[in-house]
């Protein structure tokens, strides 16, 4: 659809989406669970069927990565594709399943994993998807990984962790349970809390400013304000006096009733 909510194309599926559709060139591609990621350009250019359920795709100008499931084992599976298709490599890893969508980070493309006895965070290496390092994170996570200037972020259920770009763990942030991938405003990271607390904190851990005011769901970050949705019914245009210039044009937005909303123009 168009921004002015106009059908542009539509397209009747055999199964059920199991995830967001990754954009593609043209169009989309969009993993089902009959095993199948699709690329739609309005109808059906090309498909690919897996052995296990794929659960997530991510697309780049670089990369289409498919986080697939396995019923008949434990563990997941990361295939990595150049933008034509071509396979770059195929990781199993036994006994973890795969926390949400991939980052890609220079030569590396890292994971969250998560098994019955906690999470870590793992970096592939981007040629042939060998490990180049992993990360005990000890709490349960089944959420992306967040990239913030040098920083690696992830969220777990005691709270915000940070990771060099080599896997060592920098700072922990407060005890809430986060329950989504954290967001990424500018020089911010905004942790996703199950607390109806919305945190902006800077990247080497510390507040930068804290609204609660009822937030019922994860932050996404988009141009052109700062939107956070509570159930109070209330809405303000007021600049934020906590905000950071170097938010620009950046803003974020937590979906739910209405929203508050903060801009720095500089």
């Amino acid at each position: 659809m168009t921004s002015a909510g106009d059908l542009v194309s539509e397209h009747e599926l055999p199964a059920e989406p199991q995830a967001r559709p990754a954009p593609a060139e043209e169009g989309y591609w969009l993993p089902t669970d009959d095993g199948i990621v699709r690329a739609l350009e309005g109808e059906v250019v090309d498909e690919r069927s897996y052995a296990g359920t794929p659960t997530d795709v991510t697309s780049t100008d670089e990369w289409v990565l498919v986080s697939l499931s396995h019923r008949e084992r434990d563990g997941g599976t990361l295939m990595a594709y150049e933008p034509d298709l071509d396979r770059v490599f195929s990781r199993g890893l036994d006994g973890l399943q795969l926390g949400g969508q991939p980052a890609v980070l220079d030569d590396r493309i890292v994971v969250a994993t998560y098994d019955p006895d906690g999470a870590r965070v793992i970096a592939l290496d981007d040629q042939n998807g060998s490990i180049a390092w992993e990360t005990s994170l000890g709490e349960a996570t089944a959420a992306a990984p967040a990239l913030a200037g040098d920083r690696i972020v992830a969220a777990t259920t005691e709270g915000t962790v940070a990771l060099t770009t080599g896997g060592q763990r920098t700072w922990n942030a407060s005890d809430d349970p986060y329950i989504a991938s954290p967001g990424v405003l500018g020089d911010l990271v905004l942790p996703s809390s199950a607390n109806d607390e919305l945190v902006a904190l800077h990247t080497d851990g510390t507040v930068a400013w804290t609204w609660s005011d009822g937030v019922d769901s994860p932050p996404y970050t988009h141009h052109g304000g700062t939107d956070a949705a509570s159930e109070d019914g209330d809405e303000t245009d007021d600049p934020d006096p906590q905000a950071t210039p170097t938010l620009g044009l950046l803003g974020l937005t937590v979906v739910g009733w209405t929203a508050l909303r903060a801009r720095r123009d500089d």
